[in-house]
């Protein structure tokens, strides 16, 4: 069975030529960027982030600390810390 979505059920990227391929997100997508360029990630992030209308953040970080993302983006994102060393760097423990 062929399921059709409205546009309304779906959140911008932020990124128009990401919105063209995908149509946007819907709410609950994870979307995992993996780049050399952390200047590339950042920016990424950064449209995605400012895209979100009315809806809070959750950030997955596996390298900035917790202060430096909520510094950058905001206070309204949940940060989530799988970097090295923390509790959740464990990839069955990030999942549960």
């Amino acid at each position: 069975m062929l399921m059709t979505t409205h546009s309304s059920d779906r959140i911008p990227t932020g990124i128009d030529d990401l919105d063209k391929v995908l149509g946007g997100l819907f709410t609950g997508d994870n979307v995992v960027w993996v780049s050399a360029d952390s200047q590339l990630c950042g920016r990424v992030e950064s449209l995605m982030l400012a895209a979100r209308t009315n809806q809070r953040g959750i950030y997955v970080t596996a390298t900035s600390p917790k202060a430096t993302i909520l510094r950058t983006f905001g206070r309204d994102i949940h940060v989530i810390d799988a970097r090295a060393g923390s509790p959740l760097s464990d990839p069955v423990r990030l999942e549960q």
